[in-house]
């Protein structure tokens, strides 16, 4: 009897594979360009019985042998079954929250792992992992009062790290068991585990990583909790189910909980780094709270100042906008101060208020008349922003307070001085604080050394865990794995490479970046595929030898 020859099956599942991408994406377009014309029911029919047809012909041709275009149609009814519980909510219009995304995801989440178990599907039981992930975040902000006012990275970093070993736990259990999935929950959770230190060892996301001002909400604790709870209840019944079974590695899972620990010390450590850069400039009117500091506030730099009007802080330009038609309107109580009536319309006090050229230049307001676009000429005032070159920009005659800074004209703001400053920043009562990284920041300013520490700490645990990991692959025989590590160290040098490119921009100092690194790319290249050979090869024979 001749063998299925496994390069042939293998090439018959990526055919296949991207046989079910094009159904999945051309279904969709067809739904989507008729779907506002398709009765509700006739809709909900249409997505209940795609998912059933791809259930049944994936179950048909597995029946058959043909396991590779099975998994696929299987895969492709877990994505027609999430797609349906999403369409399905739009079609009866549920509140469009996040708890309410949330909640659909998880029922999303639980339908396909559920199917990838019954139905031995490798493929739906990723699938089912990445929406769990999804899921995980939505909920998060979903029990946040205020998202943008209480995310802390770090918390959630901390809930990401539960479900590394939610699935380390996971894959013990499976292999002490015998199950399937075995070897899919470890190959994930290694790519799991590097993909989140690859993440975390961006500079750009630890100043971000503890925010001071932002408020925990008690339901995002008792997330962590209940994840740390369902992980370490997950590690222990792998653990011991591994002993009992005798499928126990000691190197194996005190090599794992090193690495979270790691893991665990590093989220902890980027609070050394907390809002050590950050961008401080003066508050917009939208930024208070009150009457009281919203009528004395000096509005955004180069602007007209705030008013208080229907219990929100708005620049008083917009104020007059925002007024009705009438003169009455446009020229009673706080709006007298900043609007006039002219020409049927209610338009603030200033230059807009010239409409022609020459009324424009004679204006004792500091006014120019231009091309606003579309052929629309108009007067308005004269703004640092519009001076195109550094020497109209510092120009003594002009009224403006201008500074040039990277090859832009910007009004001077007095709180940039506290850039990098969170504390002088924040003690300024109109001063607000951004943290992170500006693009207006200038290219010279020296950020902390605690920053560069943390960051330079953070890379070599990430290059220490690769290691590890390309360490694990040649004791346990696995080429994937050695493949796997390979690949994030690579993807390491090339990231912190292109960093060096935006941070030392400029002509001279971009061509030597260029040369040299592409000098490193090509013997760097070679040297790292010569490597992968060798312990590839190590791996097969001494895989073979056994």
């Amino acid at each position: 009897m001749l063998k299925p020859n496994k390069k042939a099956a293998t090439f018959g599942t990526i055919v296949a594979v991207f046989g079910t991408v094009l159904i999945a994406l051309g279904f969709a377009w067809l739904i989507a360009q008729n779907w506002h014309q398709i009765n509700k029911w006739v809709k909900i029919f249409i997505l209940i019985s795609v998912t059933g047809i791809s259930f049944f012909f994936g179950t048909f041709f597995r029946s058959r042998k043909h396991n590779g275009i099975g998994r696929s149609l299987h895969a492709l009814g877990a994505i027609f079954y999430t797609l349906a519980i999403f369409l399905i909510a739009q079609i009866f219009s549920t509140e469009a929250t996040l708890q309410g995304t949330a909640w659909l995801l998880l029922m999303s989440w639980a339908g396909v792992l559920l199917s990838a178990y019954l139905l031995d599907n490798s493929i739906s039981l990723i699938l089912s992992l990445l929406q769990f992930l999804a899921w995980l975040t939505a909920q998060y902000f979903a029990f946040a009062e205020e998202p943008l006012h209480a995310f802390h990275p770090a918390v959630l970093a901390f809930c990401l790290l539960s479900v590394g070993i939610i699935l380390f736990g996971l894959y013990l259990w499976h292999k002490a068991k015998n199950l399937m999935f075995a070897e899919v929950y470890r190959f994930w959770t290694i790519v799991y585990l590097l993909l989140f230190t690859y993440l975390l060892s961006f500079q750009t996301f630890l100043p971000m990583m503890w925010p001071q001002e932002a408020l925990l909400q008690s339901s995002q604790v008792v997330l962590l909790i209940a994840l740390s709870f369902i992980a370490v209840i997950s590690a222990s019944l792998g653990i011991v189910s591994s002993i009992r079974r005798k499928t126990f590695s000691k190197k194996e899972i005190l090599s794992f909980l090193g690495i979270v620990a790691i893991l665990a010390g590093l989220i902890a450590l980027t609070s050394l780094a907390s809002e050590v850069v950050g961008f401080c400039s003066t508050k917009t009117c939208y930024q208070y709270q009150d009457a009281e500091n919203c009528s004395s506030a000096p509005g955004d730099v180069g602007g007209r100042g705030c008013i208080w009007d229907n219990e929100k802080c708005i620049d008083k330009n917009e104020i007059c906008w925002r007024a009705s038609k009438s003169r009455e309107a446009c020229v009673s109580g706080e709006k007298l101060d900043a609007c006039q009536w002219n020409e049927g319309k209610c338009l603030p006090k200033g230059c807009v208020n010239h409409f022609t050229k020459d009324a424009c230049e004679k204006s004792e307001q500091n006014c120019r008349w231009g091309d606003f676009g579309m052929g629309v000429q108009a007067c308005s005032e004269q703004y640092c922003y519009q001076y195109g070159t550094e020497g109209g920009c510092l120009s003594e005659d002009d009224s403006l307070d201008c500074e040039w800074n990277l090859g832009s004209c910007m009004e001077r703001d007095p709180c940039n001085a506290f850039t990098n400053n969170y504390g002088a920043c924040r003690s300024g009562a109109d001063c607000a604080w951004s943290t992170g990284y500006n693009r207006w920041q200038s290219q010279s300013a020296k950020f902390p050394v605690v920053l560069w520490a943390v960051w330079i700490i953070i890379n070599i645990a990430f290059i220490g865990i690769i290691l590890a990991v390309i360490g694990y692959g040649t004791l346990e025989h696995l080429p994937k794995i050695i493949n796997l590590g390979i690949i994030f160290f690579a993807l390491d040098v090339i990231t912190r490479y292109i960093g060096f490119i935006m941070d030392l921009w400029g002509y001279t100092s971009l061509a030597v970046i260029f040369i040299t690194g592409g000098i490193i790319l090509v013997f760097g290249g070679w040297g790292i595929e010569k490597w992968r050979r060798k312990l590839v090869g190590k791996t097969r024979t001494s895989a073979t030898k056994e």
